[in-house]
């Protein structure tokens, strides 16, 4: 039986003993698989057909079979039958990439959320956050700070 591959961070709390506070850790979560016998109800539910959205109706057959979660395991979709589906290899792809889509716009979501999106690296030339400003007699010059945060 091979390892549990590790998939994500997920973060939680947890009360510090000495003096009481929560503290945010980071903990890994391992990917949760579908068992062999959810696997074999999938199978038997499906009827040796691919049960993709678009109904492409494919035959599968050893090395062709490919079992994925609806709702993906990093969306917290548990792995139940009703949470399975039969897939060729082409429509797993095509699937899977819709779920990476999905799962990197939770994730920026969530950072936009908690506002923990990191600024920009190289502001642009010109505006408030770079420090420069172009004037019309000397080319370009540094703001002052104090400039910076007024309204004028």
């Amino acid at each position: 039986m091979k390892p549990p591959r590790l998939r994500s961070k997920r973060q939680c709390t947890t009360v510090d003993k000495d003096n009481g506070n929560e503290v945010w850790t980071s903990v890994r979560r391992t990917r949760k698989e579908f068992s062999q016998k959810v696997k074999v109800a999938a199978f038997a539910r499906s009827r040796g057909f691919c049960e993709c959205d678009n109904k492409c109706g494919t035959k599968l057959f050893p090395g062709n079979i490919r079992y994925n979660h609806r709702i993906p395991d990093e969306l917290d979709g548990e792995p139940t039958l009703e949470n399975c589906q039969v897939l060729s290899r082409a429509c797993d792809r095509e699937v899977t990439k819709r779920d990476q889509r999905d799962i990197g716009r939770a994730r920026r979501v969530h950072a936009g959320h908690i506002s923990a999106k990191a600024p920009p690296r190289r502001p642009m030339p010109g505006t408030r956050a770079s420090g420069w400003k172009k004037t019309f007699s000397n080319g370009w010059v540094r703001r002052n700070i104090c400039q910076r945060y007024s309204k004028n």
